[in-house]
């Protein structure tokens, strides 16, 4: 927030990138442990739903705070309003860390470190924390034991530095592709890639496309024949102000699209154990394609966030029944490094897709939608050989 270096400020977010996809995907590995696996899916879902509460704080913020046109001059540092929207967006991942202060480590993973000592004081908090009763008053017996957990294996900062470090890391992370469980756990990586890919890679386009789009005089031409207008330069003798407004427009459309998302997942969650939740996964991911199809077609503005809306939410909504897959498919000492490499793979997915968006979509827009369309077909295909059981 008070970096004035442009690469200083590249490499900040770089490292809060790092720090806070780490945790990201620890956390769905940590809940997961807390909920049997019939209530699993649907616990992995609710808390996935806090990003669509995240998708309406973010334009809902960015709206108010970036309407505003002021400047705070502190020598050569000018504090504007872009800045202070870097400290509202900061808020909530602060007061989320300082209420997992207040919770205990997973049992299962002590078990799993044959911690048992502390394994019975994180149950005995659990008891407390959701029957307001002792353990023992639960349980009705004053001594009990704990069911043992697969070993987690060597520590990997123990008496390691540098290189070694890195060379248990990667001795840790090779059971994920051995067997039973290794192909399965590649196919999730490559449906996950997909649904990143084309979820959260048009997302975070969309409010360019949209804010390109609500300036277009013709309304009754489709998204890429309105991108598809070249921008027309004109030399100019004088020297003028750069301005680059954001239509109003454009923070609507992102808090439908975040509207969208919460009653999304709100239903998903209700649907997922009576339908099942491989049924749930290709359906959505089957609209979300024709959704992509008909976007080639539509001329109608609101056809066209309507379509937007389900292309962007199906294939987001579907990520958080594919890492509830992923923590059924790995014993529980692997759980977290699955999400995290899965997650990791998918941001790279991310990644490829924003770049790729950047470069294509103004003189091959069709192709681009076309890309992204065939990225969904593959996730559906591979997600029809995954063994995701409908029911827990």
């Amino acid at each position: 927030m008070f970096v004035t270096s442009v690469w200083l400020f590249n490499i900040i977010n770089l490292l809060v990138g790092i720090s806070v996809g780490a945790v990201s995907a620890a956390l769905y590995a940590y809940l997961s442990e807390f909920n049997i696996p019939r209530h699993r899916a649907v616990a992995i879902n609710y808390s996935t739903m806090f990003v669509s509460v995240t998708a309406i704080y973010v334009p809902a913020t960015a709206w108010l705070v970036l309407s505003s046109n002021w400047a705070i001059s502190i020598g050569d540092f000018v504090f504007r309003p872009w800045r202070l929207l870097l400290l509202v967006s900061l808020l909530p991942g602060f007061i989320g860390g300082l209420i997992l202060l207040y919770y205990p480590e997973s049992p299962k993973l002590l078990l799993s470190q044959e911690k048992n000592k502390e394994a019975i004081e994180a149950v005995a908090w659990i008891s407390k924390f959701n029957r307001g009763k002792s353990i023992h008053q639960v349980l009705n017996c004053d001594e009990f034991t704990l069911k043992s957990e697969d070993p987690v294996g060597e520590n990997l900062l123990a008496e390691s530095q540098g290189c070694g470090i890195l060379s248990k890391i990667c001795r840790a992370t090779i059971p994920l592709f051995h067997k039973p469980h290794g192909f399965n756990f590649i196919l999730c990586n490559l449906a996950l890639f997909g649904m990143f890919f084309s979820s959260n890679g048009m997302q975070l386009w969309f409010p360019e496309i949209v804010n390109r789009s609500s300036g277009a005089e013709n309304n009754s031409s489709t998204v890429c024949e309105i991108l598809s207008v070249p921008v027309e330069h004109v030399n100019v003798t004088e020297t003028l102000d750069c301005t680059d407004p954001i239509s109003s427009k454009t923070y609507i459309d992102n808090l439908v699209v975040g509207f969208a998302f919460l009653i999304g997942f709100s239903i998903q969650g209700l649907i997922l154990n009576p339908l099942g939740r491989k049924n749930v996964l290709l359906a959505a991911l089957a609209v979300a394609t024709l959704s992509g199809v008909l976007l080639h077609f539509m001329e109608s503005p609101t056809g066209v966030l309507v379509l937007f809306c389900l292309y962007i939410l199906l294939p987001g909504l579907s990520i958080s029944i594919m890492i509830g897959a992923i923590v059924d498919l790995v014993p529980t000492h692997l759980r977290s490094k699955a999400v995290s490499f899965c997650m990791s793979l998918g941001r790279l997915g991310i990644i490829a897709a924003t770049n790729l968006m950047g470069v294509m979509l103004q003189p091959y827009c069709n192709t681009t939608f076309a890309m992204f369309t065939c990225t969904l077909i593959v996730c559906i295909v591979i997600v029809h050989y995954l063994p995701i059981r409908n029911s827990a």
